[in-house]
């Protein structure tokens, strides 16, 4: 922003594709972003790409590990600042029903396999967009409702001043 307005917005041409590319997240030194997309054509679901930037160019998007993407859906990435943590959700890995949110970190050349944030955080529908502010011991996340004929998409916020990374 410049004096408290947005700059208009840019398309970054070497991140888009004519599949669905969308839900980035920036470590952050603005070098780093994750995002979802449906390139991959022959998976026909949702995987987790990064893009490295170089000077103010962003590199050839390339899938995350395999530890983390599946033959499912991988969705909504949040990265730590710092790097180190992916934030996701899945319907592809073990889980509690539905998509699910997921931490893998970042070991150098290869990502841990993705653990299950469990059933403080998860449950039997689709849980998605976890951010997490540590500073804040806080994160938020949605979650989706079923109650009779109706559903809901809220969001849920969860005091995370107990939060250990799980290993």
């Amino acid at each position: 922003t410049t004096k408290g307005k947005w700059s208009n917005p840019k398309k970054i041409a070497a991140l888009n594709s004519s599949f669905f590319d969308g839900a980035a997240t920036v470590t952050g030194n603005g070098n780093t972003m994750y995002f979802v997309s449906t390139r991959n054509g022959e998976r026909k679901q949702f995987d987790i790409y990064v893009s490295q930037k170089t000077g103010k160019t962003w590199g050839e998007p390339k899938p995350v590990s395999d530890s983390i993407n599946t033959t499912g859906s991988e969705t909504t990435p949040y990265i730590t600042p710092d790097g180190r943590y992916l934030f996701f959700s899945s319907n592809g890995h073990l889980g509690m029903g539905g998509y699910d949110i997921f931490v893998s970190e970042n070991l150098g050349s290869t990502w841990s396999k993705p653990i299950n944030l469990g059933s403080g955080i998860n449950t039997v529908n689709n849980d998605t967009h976890f951010q997490y502010y540590p500073e804040l011991k806080k994160a938020v996340f949605a979650g989706f409702t079923i109650q009779g004929q109706k559903a809901s998409l809220d969001l849920y916020q969860i005091d995370m001043t107990n939060f250990v990374m799980p290993k």
